[in-house]
């Protein structure tokens, strides 16, 4: 399991955006905060786990098969235990 917890094992939970009315002002977040444009895609997550990435979807499904290359990819670049959330 790496240095992971084995909650983190997958899948794993992922953060979900949500409408608001307006952002939050200069100081509304502690430390600042960054927003994006949401774009159309699938919503994933990527255990990492001793050079073996799994890929899931936000509802638990495993998309590793179905994206390969990014999968391959990650398996390549990402060195540490990790997981990660994004949008393919």
């Amino acid at each position: 399991m790496g240095n992971l917890s084995p909650g983190l094992a997958g899948p794993v939970q992922l953060e979900l955006a949500k409408a608001v009315e307006q952002l939050p002002g200069d100081h509304g977040i502690p430390g600042g905060a960054r927003f994006e444009l949401k774009w159309d895609g699938f919503r994933a997550g990527a255990v990492c786990v001793a050079g073996e990435v799994r890929l899931w979807s936000r509802n638990g499904k495993d998309f590793t098969a179905k994206f390969h290359d990014i999968q391959a990819a990650l398996a390549t670049q990402v060195d540490v235990d990790c997981v990660l959330d994004g949008v393919i």
